[in-house]
C-alpha cells in the first residue's frame, strides 16, 4: 500500500466536526470527483481500537509516516487515532481517512478530521 496524495494534513489546533454524546458520521467529499461519502460513527469507533491489527507492518509504517502519527497512538489534537479505508461510491477512488477520536467524558466525543489521502492502487 502506498499513499500517493495527501488532501488534508493533520493540524494540532483543528476544530472538531462533532462534539456530543450521540455520535456522528464523518461526511466528506471525494477529492477526486466531489461525491459525498460517509463513514458511520460505529465504523469509526471500532476502527479506533483495531485499525493497526487489520494492516501489515508496511501499510502501518506508510500511514504513520504520511500522517506523522505519534508512536503513543494519540492523534494530533489529543484523542485516539482512527484510520479508515474507503472506496468512493462514485469514482471508486481508494481513500484513507484519519480522524482524531476523543472520548473526553464517558460516551461524549469530539471527532476531528485530521487527514484524507488517496491510496495508490
Amino acid at each position: 500500500m502506498e499513499i500517493s496524495e495527501l488532501f488534508i494534513t493533520p493540524q494540532v489546533n483543528r476544530k472538531p466536526f462533532y462534539d456530543g454524546d450521540k455520535g456522528a458520521p464523518y461526511k466528506f467529499k471525494c477529492p477526486i470527483c466531489r461525491t459525498k461519502n460517509v463513514i458511520p460513527f460505529e465504523v469509526m469507533l471500532h476502527a479506533t481500537w483495531d485499525w493497526k491489527e487489520n494492516l501489515d507492518s508496511d501499510a502501518r509504517k506508510e500511514i504513520d509516516l504520511k500522517f506523522s502519527l505519534s508512536p503513543t497512538g494519540k492523534s494530533h489534537e489529543g484523542g485516539w487515532t482512527c484510520i479508515n479505508f474507503i472506496d468512493c461510491k462514485s469514482c471508486a477512488s481508494k481513500l484513507v481517512s484519519y480522524i482524531g477520536f476523543n472520548e473526553y467524558y464517558n460516551s461524549v466525543y469530539k471527532l476531528t478530521e485530521q487527514g484524507l489521502a488517496q491510496v495508490k492502487t
